[in-house]
Parts: C-alpha cells; sequence; structure tokens
C-alpha cells in the first residue's frame, strides 16, 4: 500500500498523466485500503464488470441451476426427477418476464459471486413440496435484488439528482410523458413553482447537467437511444430521451430517508 499511495500522491501533480489498474474480485475493494491511500482516491474511477454481457450472464445464472446426472442416474427415482428438475430450469429461463428483470440490471450484477447468491435465495424460495424450480422464485428473487440495489444507489444521490428525478416522475405521471430529455426535465424544474425554480437555478445548468450524467451511471435513468444494452451512449446525452427507472415508492422513501432534501423538495 505504501507503493500505491506514493503513485496516487504522484499522479496530483500537473505535469504526471496516469493511471492505475487494478484487478480484484471486489467492487469495494478501494474502500479496504487504509485511510491515507483512500484518500488519494479523488480522481475518476471506472469499474468494469467480470460479466459485462447479457448473454453471458444470463447463461451462466441458468447454469447455477443445472444438476449434473452422472451420479443420481444409477438411483432409482432420480433420473426422473432430474429430467423434471431440468425441464423446470428451461422453462423459468426462456420465460420473457425473467430475462427482461435481467436485462434491467446485467450492470449491477458485480460478479459471479453475486450471481451464485442471486441463485441460493431462488432455491430458498423452491416449494419444497413440488421440489422444482418455478419462475416466479426466480422472478422474486430477480425484483428483490434490484430494488435493493436502487434503493443503495438512491441513498448516495445528492440533493439536486433527486430534484431531477422527482421532477422526471412528475412528467411521467402527470403529463403522460415515459420518456424525456434532459432540457426538459430541467425546464420542469424551472417551470414548476418559484420554491423548486429557486432551488435548482441556484446550482446552475452545468452542474445539473453533470447530475444527470450521473444519474445515467447509476442505472436510475435509462438511455434510450442506446442500440443495445450495454452500448456506450452518444453524444448529446442531454438531448437524448430516457426513462426513469425509479419506483415511486422508493423515490418517496428516498426523500423522506434523506438528511439534506429540502422540505420544498418533499412537498414538491
Amino acid at each position: 500500500q505504501a507503493l500505491l499511495y506514493t503513485i496516487l500522491n504522484a499522479m496530483h501533480f500537473s505535469q504526471v498523466q496516469s493511471c492505475v489498474i487494478g484487478v480484484s474480485a471486489r467492487l469495494d475493494a478501494a474502500e479496504l485500503l487504509e485511510k491515507r491511500v483512500l484518500s488519494r482516491f479523488s480522481h475518476r474511477k471506472l469499474v468494469f464488470s467480470l460479466l459485462p454481457d447479457f448473454a453471458q450472464t444470463l447463461t451462466f445464472l441458468e447454469n447455477l441451476f443445472r444438476v449434473e446426472g452422472a451420479d443420481v442416474e444409477k438411483e432409482p427415482g432420480r433420473a426422473e426427477y432430474l429430467q423434471k428438475f431440468s425441464s423446470s430450469v428451461t422453462a423459468t429461463f426462456t420465460s420473457s418476464k425473467i430475462k427482461e428483470l435481467m436485462e434491467q440490471q446485467v450492470d449491477l450484477i458485480s460478479s459471479p459471486r453475486h450471481l451464485c447468491q442471486l441463485a441460493t435465495v431462488a432455491v430458498s424460495y423452491m416449494n419444497r413440496e413440488e421440489g422444482v424450480l418455478q419462475r416466479g422464485d426466480v422472478e422474486r428473487t430477480l425484483r428483490e435484488n434490484l430494488r435493493g440495489s436502487l434503493a443503495m444507489a438512491l441513498g448516495s444521490c445528492s440533493v439536486l439528482e433527486l430534484w431531477l428525478l422527482v421532477s422526471m416522475h412528475r412528467l411521467r405521471a402527470w403529463r403522460k410523458r415515459p420518456t424525456v430529455s434532459f432540457t426538459e426535465v430541467y425546464g420542469e424544474c424551472l417551470n414548476s413553482g418559484a420554491l423548486a425554480a429557486q432551488a435548482v437555478e441556484s446550482y446552475g445548468r452545468m452542474c445539473a447537467a453533470h447530475s444527470w450524467e450521473n444519474l445515467l451511471s447509476a442505472e436510475l435513468v435509462a438511455d434510450m437511444s442506446s442500440s443495445q444494452r450495454g452500448g456506450r451512449r452518444r453524444t448529446g446525452a442531454q438531448f437524448q430521451q430516457a426513462r426513469l427507472l425509479v419506483p415511486q415508492c422508493l423515490l418517496q422513501e428516498a426523500l423522506q430517508t434523506h438528511r439534506q432534501v429540502p422540505l420544498a423538495l418533499q412537498t414538491w
């Protein structure tokens, strides 16, 4: 860690142009470092998932439920059960609903270990009497995982980012706009009452645009201009159509638990 501290400390000089590449199975590896080293992590960090591809992630999760039949085929009745269980796994992962839920959170899955944890939770939801995997078991697991990931991301949002999310919700719920651009969201903040306009305008448009990028990176807002899941966003993200991924109940919960949310935002 002493070497890492020296390298990161040198990166603060304008004459130094460098980057540090770290490989770890944990996304919180930086937080496990010493405080003096962690204090030097003020630069931009890019995290690359081990399973960035949607098809690979879905196949990996499905294979976790597969049971090898070499050892059980010799026992009476086990071969029939194995075939029945295998059929239930295939039926579950060919469901369009499961694929939709997985597609919503493929970027939130940090590692193969995370997938193993999801599979363990899904198995714990299985009906013991039936003894086969049901689509509802995996669906419940994925919904809970998505809810937990969104709640964690909302907990780290700034007040300005919450202003933008509430503005998106107002456009979707009251003006029937399922997809909106940053320009429309920012305009909604400025045109929806004096308190909202004064609060948001004090930050400035450039700061609000940066917060919009943070919402896109945190997967709280989905960029509808991407050609495929995991693809790069096109330039001019402020003018591209985006969709709010946060349900109203989670947004209300975030507003109530955030320590610095002004009363004007809660009542707006």
